[in-house]
């Protein structure tokens, strides 16, 4: 992977998406099950859909490298998320993108 495939900044003029969450769960529990590649597996693809972490940094200008696929381990989807701001146990801030398996930046499949 080179530097410019761990871009932060937006490829387009889009305005950003952002999107907050809140949790009426022990805060420890809430960033272990954000931070941490095999908790993340477990829930964070949408709606009957399977969830894999094939990488996880979890540091300023670290990358998470996933993908989400039907049950039967069709249609899989790729997607990656580079860390621009960590205060622990407090908020994480990511930019997410479409990739490929290589974790290249992408468009929406």
């Amino acid at each position: 992977m080179t530097d410019s495939t761990l871009s932060t900044r937006p490829t387009s003029a889009t305005k950003p998406h952002i999107v907050t969450r809140e949790f009426n769960a022990p805060r420890d529990l809430v960033w272990d099950v954000c931070t941490q590649a095999d908790h993340m597996a477990k829930w964070f693809a949408p709606g009957g859909r399977k969830g894999n972490v094939k990488t996880l940094d979890f540091r300023v200008g670290g990358m998470v490298h996933y993908s989400q696929s039907a049950p039967d381990g069709s249609d899989v989807v790729w997607g990656r998320a580079v860390y621009t701001e960590i205060e622990p146990k407090d908020r994480f801030v990511y930019m997410q993108s479409f990739s490929d398996e290589q974790a290249n930046i992408g468009a929406h499949p």
